[in-house]
């Protein structure tokens, strides 16, 4: 049986395959780079380095390889959530667990030569 798409006053998408005829998505809330530097309150290009680096919020990337970048408003929360502290040195702690492989200790190249 093929897919039926049902969209509902409040926006929300149900769809039916004969197999589960309760099936409900919610659907995307995707902004653009420019959307989320706005957000934010940051510029595009310091968007686009933090996806460069793989230190912002997952992406969805439409339209194949070269297509452009759109943010899951969930992911945006998931990502801000990450990096909320209750202090600047919760906030340090964290940073140097992050860089620290686990089971190993930090040395500075001073101490190692």
């Amino acid at each position: 049986m093929r897919n039926l798409d049902r969209v509902k006053r409040d926006g929300s998408t149900s769809v039916t395959n004969g197999a589960d005829e309760d099936a409900r998505f919610e659907p995307l809330r995707l902004l653009s780079t420019r959307e989320l530097g706005v957000l934010l309150g940051m510029k595009v290009q310091s968007i686009r380095a933090l996806r460069a680096r793989c230190g912002g919020p997952r992406y969805i990337r439409i339209g194949g390889p070269r297509g452009k970048a759109a943010y899951d408003l969930s992911e945006i929360k998931k990502w801000l959530s990450s990096r909320t502290y209750e202090s600047t040195s919760a906030e340090s702690a964290a940073r140097l667990e992050e860089k620290t492989p686990s089971g190993t200790t930090s040395t500075s190249k001073r101490e190692s030569q």
